[in-house]
């Protein structure tokens, strides 16, 4: 069955984990405006971008910021 993040009220922040817990297996964000779906049995959600990078940074994966500039010009 899948597991869902449906037009959450406020942007969330989520890490998926494999079933056993063992294994962290896909991270990102989902804004009021998305619905994010996965196999996954086990998903953690923040609300606090900045708990979430702790966690991932805890997890061994470091977030990079990405600036949105238009290159088309």
């Amino acid at each position: 069955m899948a597991k869902e993040i449906s037009y959450p009220e406020v942007t969330t922040w989520f890490i998926c984990w494999s079933n056993d817990r063992e294994i962290l297996t896909s991270y990102g964000v989902a804004l009021p405006s998305q619905t994010m779906s996965t196999f996954w049995d086990i998903i953690d959600t923040y609300t606090d971008k900045a708990t979430w990078t702790k966690d991932l940074k805890y997890n061994g994966i470091q977030v990079k910021k990405i600036n949105n500039v238009d290159t088309n010009k």
